[in-house]
């Protein structure tokens, strides 16, 4: 899938113009898709994408893992991307609306709905 700017490794477009239900929507339709899709999106952002998806789960192993395996590809000069959805779903924090870790990283209410966790780390990314 050719993502563009709205999905990236570790993260996610900014919201240039919109609402965050358009945008979640929009990332709910690639969710929707075959886990094995390759994702390429349009940057190499994963290293500052994996600092702020550790800020808000630093317990997940999976994000852990990627991470590092995200640092030693770019020391090495090779790219990270494209990335496939499976990766993305276990680690990137914009598709992750349902984990408890993230939610209370946000601040928010242990029922937030999934577009509010969405909204409330799209507006953390802004000024992470």
């Amino acid at each position: 899938a050719f993502v563009g700017d709205a999905l990236f490794s570790l993260g996610c477009g900014r919201m240039m113009e919109g609402s965050y239900p358009q945008f979640h929507a929009s990332l709910q339709r690639l969710v929707g898709l075959p886990g094995a899709t390759l994702v390429h999106c349009a940057h190499e952002y994963t290293v500052a994408n994996g600092r702020f998806a550790l800020s808000l789960e630093p317990g997940n192993p999976a994000l852990q893992a990627r991470v590092k395996q995200v640092a030693a590809l770019r020391e090495a000069g090779v790219p990270t991307v494209p990335t496939t959805l499976e990766q993305e779903l276990a680690t990137n924090p914009f598709l992750r609306n349902a984990s408890p870790e993230i939610i209370a990283a946000l601040g928010l209410p242990a029922n937030a709905s999934p577009l509010d966790v969405f909204a409330a780390a799209r507006a953390a990314k802004d000024r992470f």
